[in-house]
């Protein structure tokens, strides 16, 4: 049975907004602050700590709950990065620390490779599991690990275990290899949208109570139910779609499929899964949710949120999935592998249930190329 406390530490109400702090540590061109939705932009809250300000330069100023924290410190006309003791003892540190005292939940993103991202992680790891707040890590995985930091690195990932925090890789490589025109050269800008989208994703629904009631308090038990949920990776995806026939169960199939996935529908028995639109019908959820099912498996736990966005002229579809309690040996790393997996699933799907509609989930059933196309915000 799981402890309440643990489960609602900071709250005991069915339609309860979480406060969500999402922190990026920036000694590189990562700038995850860019089209987030404006439910995330109003409620949520976003920190930067580094070295240069990103919102004097936000389109979304005026609805934007953000703060930057500089981690240079002048001395004798020399700059220089404080080390994170000295930076979490001055006023801006003290002022950090008593807005994570208030969060139920933490988003940190940041780079793996470089050094000083991860000693300020290191505090940030105390400070966060002092303070009980629900903590995950989006790490981009970079292409090159120098050898200084990965034993660091390491290290680093088995503490946040120990503290009960959450570990979720995205790795540049598998980006460049997701989306249709991205290239090395342009892995920056790939990796920006990825975990920009990814983020708004996981976030926007814990913001729409009346839409997902006790969100934070059923997210968190999925977690907390079994200890090894904390000391596994954490398998994401996210999948995009116009199409006009069924762009829910395109973007459902698109994630599914995606190298990101790594066919970890089949290395985990848990799934949150989030779905935006620009509004939901009863036959295009039942039709996801059906879909689901016959991928995942039935017999499988799976949480499905939703919310809203502001789509302007455009009826997409956005679907992010989330693989808890994966086992990593049974993940599938090449991509023609995971897309013949995932098609001779469907295709079995598609005889005995005939749901596909859509020319587009026809076209990827006969072999053509799946790519998820720069979905922009």
């Amino acid at each position: 049975m799981v402890d309440k406390k643990i489960i609602q530490s900071k709250n005991v109400k069915r339609f309860y907004v979480p406060r969500i702090l999402v922190i990026y540590l920036s000694d590189s061109d990562l700038s995850i602050f860019q089209d987030f939705s404006r439910n995330a932009f109003e409620y949520a809250n976003f920190a930067q700590i580094g070295f240069s300000n990103p919102f004097l330069y936000q389109k979304s100023a005026n609805h934007f709950n953000g703060k930057f924290y500089s981690w240079i410190q002048t001395k004798k006309h020399e700059s220089r990065i404080m080390k994170p003791s000295t930076f979490f003892r001055s006023q801006q540190g003290i002022e950090l620390m008593n807005q994570i005292k208030d969060m139920d939940i933490a988003v940190l993103v940041y780079k793996s490779s470089r050094l000083t991202n991860l000693e300020y992680v290191a505090e940030l790891i105390q400070m966060l599991d002092k303070n009980d707040v629900f903590t995950f890590h989006f790490v981009l995985e970079n292409f090159i690990q120098p050898l200084d930091t990965r034993e660091i690195y390491e290290k680093m990932i088995k503490s946040l275990k120990r503290k009960r925090q959450l570990y979720i890789p995205i790795q540049e490589e598998v980006i460049v290899s997701t989306y249709k025109n991205a290239t090395i050269s342009t892995r920056n800008y790939y990796a920006n949208l990825y975990i920009n989208n990814l983020i708004d994703l996981f976030i926007s629904p814990f913001l729409d109570p009346k839409r997902n009631p006790d969100a934070f308090s059923k997210t968190k038990a999925l977690f907390y139910k079994t200890k090894r949920n904390f000391e596994t990776k954490i398998v994401t995806s996210i999948g995009y779609s116009e199409d006009p026939v069924d762009n829910a169960e395109l973007a459902l199939i698109q994630a599914l499929s995606s190298p990101m996935f790594a066919a970890a529908f089949e290395a985990s028995n848990t799934f949150i899964v989030s779905v935006k639109m620009p509004y939901f019908t009863e036959e295009a959820m039942n039709k996801l949710e059906t879909i689901l099912k016959l991928v995942v498996g039935e017999w499988k736990q799976f949480y499905i949120l939703t919310y809203t966005g502001r789509f302007d002229f455009a009826k997409y579809c956005q679907v992010s999935i989330m693989a808890i309690n994966v086992d990593e040996s049974k993940l599938i790393k090449d991509a023609d592998d995971i897309q013949q997996s995932i098609k001779k699933i469907l295709i079995n799907v598609q005889k005995s249930k005939n749901l596909f509609d859509s020319k587009k989930t026809q076209e990827f059933l006969l072999n053509k190329e799946s790519k998820i196309d720069a979905l922009e915000g």
